[in-house]
Order: C-alpha cells, then sequence, then structure tokens
C-alpha cells in the first residue's frame, strides 16, 4: 500500500510558514486590482471561496481545531467558545460565497478601476463631465 505525505507547511526549525499564504492572498488581489477580466478574476478566487476545498473552508477547520485544543487546556470556555464560534462564522462565509467566483465570471469586462485598493468601483461615483 501507497501512502501520501502531504506537504508540510512548516520551515526546518517547526514553525509554520504562514507568510506564503498571506504573500498568495496579496498577490492575488494585487491581479484583481490590476484588471484583469472577470473571468480571470473568478478563477483566482474559486481557489479561495470553494467551500469543500477553499481557503475559507482551510480556516475554518483551522479555528475549530484551535477551540479544540484551546478547550481540552483550559478551565476558562471564552477562548474555545471565540474560537469555535470564528470558525463557524467563517464556515458560513464560505456558504454564503460559495457561487460567488463563478458569479464574479458573468460579469461583463469593463476598464480597469483606478482606484485605490478596497474601494469598489462599481459603486465609486462616476466622473462629471467638463464643460
Amino acid at each position: 500500500m501507497t501512502t501520501y505525505d502531504a506537504p508540510q507547511p512548516f520551515n526546518a526549525t517547526g514553525v509554520l510558514d504562514v507568510i506564503d499564504v498571506v504573500t498568495i492572498l496579496d498577490s492575488i488581489a494585487a491581479r484583481m486590482e490590476s484588471g484583469i477580466t472577470p473571468l480571470d478574476a473568478s478563477r483566482l478566487l474559486r481557489h479561495v471561496l470553494a467551500p469543500d476545498h477553499g481557503l475559507l473552508r482551510a480556516l475554518s477547520n483551522l479555528l475549530i481545531t484551535a477551540a479544540d485544543y484551546a478547550e481540552a487546556r483550559t478551565s476558562d470556555p471564552s477562548l474555545p467558545s471565540q474560537l469555535a464560534e470564528a470558525g463557524r462564522d467563517v464556515w458560513d462565509w464560505s456558504q454564503v460565497l460559495d457561487t460567488a467566483a463563478d458569479d464574479l465570471g458573468q460579469l461583463a469586462p469593463t476598464r480597469a478601476c483606478p482606484r485605490p485598493r478596497h474601494v469598489n468601483c462599481a459603486s465609486a461615483a462616476p466622473p462629471r463631465a467638463r464643460r
């Protein structure tokens, strides 16, 4: 029987290298800000938002596992409760956003958004006509 060893995200000293995850998410955001097509944006987000194998599912699982870990090591229920609630919230987000990547791919291509990060082009006021 062949076993599969999943790649471990730890460095040689046993420290988790979360910088890679943050870098990847920042890179996806930068690509979206660069004016890519809705279809390309959809493809990028699908891996983050997929409720069965995406980043939000993994984050939810991590928070629930952290809650179980904390619960086994403390008599104060507040920390495990906060972690479990956050894990459930992230799971709920993944369910709400289940079709968001596909919906994004259906949008009509438009000009690139020249606005700063985290400003929604669609809600920004259109430029006034010069007289």
